[in-house]
């Protein structure tokens, strides 16, 4: 029902906007899904401007259009991307996104050192303070001494 949709979407949209917390004093590039050429000019201006996170960035390459959740500078020339689910368990399609979001980025013209699965950590039990390091697990695909976070597991995946 669309009613249902609705509380997924917005369910989603909740958990990254708590993603992006553990990633502050990032760019939101604003434009949505409908305005394609203005997402990718704002991401292009954020890039130029040395923006070092960017949460929605835009990227086209191969005809295919990608929006990374988070993209967080690692060093002057790479990047780590950080895609985002709602969901506690991990699915080969998430996989697959990843990689082609690496891809498209990559042939974009920027370098991604690693990339993420940042997803809901359901053992992860609040005490006091909310704990955005525990409330999510990462799964990076990629050298593990490029992950930001201490509860990285490093993944046999290799893209």
């Amino acid at each position: 029902t669309p009613a249902s949709l609705q509380r997924i979407f917005d369910q989603g949209h909740a958990v990254g906007e708590l993603a992006r917390q553990r990633f502050p004093g990032g760019i939101l590039i604003k434009a949505d899904y409908r305005h394609t050429t203005e997402a990718l000019e704002e991401t292009a201006a954020a890039l130029n401007s040395g923006a070092s996170i960017l949460y929605e960035a835009a990227f086209l390459a191969d005809n295919t259009l990608v929006r990374t959740d988070i993209l967080v500078k690692q060093s002057p020339d790479s990047w780590n991307l950080y895609e985002v689910k709602s969901a506690a368990e991990v699915k080969d399609i998430y996989i697959q996104d990843i990689a082609v979001q690496k891809h498209v980025v990559e042939q974009a013209g920027l370098k991604v050192s690693a990339a993420c699965l940042m997803h809901m950590n359901n053992r992860y039990t609040r005490k006091g303070r909310l704990g955005l390091e525990k409330l999510f697990q990462e799964i990076i695909y990629g050298p593990p001494s490029t992950c930001c976070s201490r509860v990285c597991v490093e993944s046999g995946a290799g893209f």
